[in-house]
Formats: structure tokens, C-alpha cells, sequence
């Protein structure tokens, strides 16, 4: 659905769903993957509230994401990949 390409790892939004499912339920995602620059998975992070789009803030370690509810806005998620 949407991704980041960082100085050491990409992050992307997974779906999982069809363009139907997304037409009917809406866009919005929990699951964000972390890779390596090389394609190795190194993290699956599950939030706590569905986002549409994102970036990353990686020298703080910081995912700022639009939510996607009824008034969206800009939530902050920390994390850690060590």
C-alpha cells in the first residue's frame, strides 16, 4: 500500500488485500514490514491503529502515519530494530 526506502532498510505497508476488498472495506493497514537493503525480512511491526500512508524518521526511530478513519490524522509510532 504505501513504503519507505530508508539509508538501511525498507519499510512497507502490507495489505494482503484484493483491489475489490480495498474498494469495499477502505484502505488502511496494520502491518508494516521492515527489510534489508538486500530483501531479508527484519522485522513485522503491528499497529495499534490502521494507516494509509507513512514515512519513517529513522534517526529517532519514528513512524509517522496518516490514520485512516473518519477525521484522519497523524499518528506516531516508536520502534526498535535492534
Amino acid at each position: 500500500m504505501d513504503a519507505f526506502l530508508g539509508k538501511e532498510h525498507i519499510f512497507g505497508l502490507y495489505s494482503g488485500k484484493t483491489d475489490r476488498d480495498i474498494m469495499e472495506l477502505g484502505r488502511g493497514e496494520t502491518d508494516l514490514l521492515v527489510f534489508d537493503l538486500s530483501g531479508e525480512i527484519k522485522a513485522l511491526f503491528r499497529l495499534d491503529l490502521p494507516i494509509s500512508d507513512f514515512t519513517v524518521d529513522e534517526t529517532r526511530n519514528r513512524i509517522y502515519g496518516i490514520t485512516a478513519d473518519r477525521d484522519p490524522g497523524v499518528a506516531v509510532f516508536e520502534f526498535s530494530l535492534k
